[in-house]
């Protein structure tokens, strides 16, 4: 069901995103998202993108902090994140709706080059969301009832988008992606232990897969991600041993061996510190009320 009063933003998902879940559109890198109703916690894995929420609220949790994004403010997130996300707010009659835009990589850091030195912001964070922003996501949205126009306006509107982004506040986050692009060892490294995460290795071994001093690597890896490779790579276990338990059906030990733990024992202490619970005891919390698998 549609309200009237509703935003024109949030009429346009509402038609157009005709299933809960995730809904993909011809326009590249451009999903839109509904749910009837709220979901506990499930793990996810965040990507380089920008999400509007049109109707309802939704919260992330990453690093210890808790990130809430409804109608009255956007989410940014500049770097692969393993996170823990929910739908805090929707229902039949106000379904949450919202809008995710993946990063063009190039696109973001021709803007954000041109910005002045600055420390770079953590790589997920929330910002109003001002009308310019708003109207521009309708108007590339907008593009759905005309595809014939895609090809020619979709990346014009795209560069506005990112354009608004830096100039509204998210360029600090941003940097992260230029940082990635440009600082092109450290991207590797990340993307290195992203597709190595359950195997064994040290912060020498990985620093010398990139070609650089292990003290250089520690630094911009963590300047990139807020995290140290290796707390990158227990962070990426636990979200995929936690994922394998609550939607894939394995035991804690499974999981453990699974995702690279010598020991049940070592897992379990370091999943209790990560996410506050026992393996079993979490997983079957979420296995009982996970709800629709709606992050992205």
């Amino acid at each position: 069901m549609v309200r009237e009063e509703l935003s024109p933003l949030a009429c346009l998902i509402a038609r157009h995103a005709k299933v809960d879940g995730i809904n993909d559109t011809p326009i590249e890198r451009l999903r839109l998202m509904r749910s009837h109703s709220p979901t506990l916690p499930i793990p996810w894995a965040y990507r380089p993108s920008l999400c509007v929420v049109a109707q309802g609220a939704k919260a992330a949790l990453w690093n210890g902090q808790s990130y809430r994004y409804d109608p009255s403010c956007y989410l940014v997130v500049s770097v692969d994140l393993p996170a823990v996300s929910h739908i805090a707010k929707a229902s039949v009659d106000e379904p949450f709706l919202s809008f995710h835009l993946g990063f063009d990589a190039a696109l973001v850091a021709r803007y954000v080059e041109a910005l002045p030195a600055a420390p770079m912001a953590a790589p997920m964070a929330t910002t109003p969301t001002e009308p310019e922003l708003a109207d521009a996501c309708f108007r590339l949205l907008s593009l759905l009832d005309t595809p014939e126009d895609i090809a020619a306006l979709a990346p014009l509107i795209e560069q506005e988008i990112v354009y608004r982004l830096v100039k509204g506040g998210a360029g600090a986050t941003l940097r992260h992606i230029a940082g990635n692009l440009g600082d092109n060892a450290v991207g590797r490294a990340v993307q290195w232990v992203k597709g190595h995460f359950c195997e064994p290795f040290t912060v020498q071994e990985l620093a010398n897969e990139v070609g650089l001093s292990e003290s250089v690597l520690f630094e911009r890896f963590k300047a990139l991600t807020a995290l140290s490779p290796i707390h990158y790579r227990t962070s990426l276990r636990l979200h995929e041993a936690r994922r394998l338990m609550v939607f894939e059906g394995f035991d804690a030990a499974q999981a453990a061996y699974r995702v690279g733990y010598g020991t049940p024992s070592q897992f379990s202490r370091e999943y209790r510190r990560f996410f506050g619970h026992s393996p079993a005891a979490d997983a079957g919390r979420l296995r009982q009320g996970h709800g629709l698998n709606l992050s992205v």
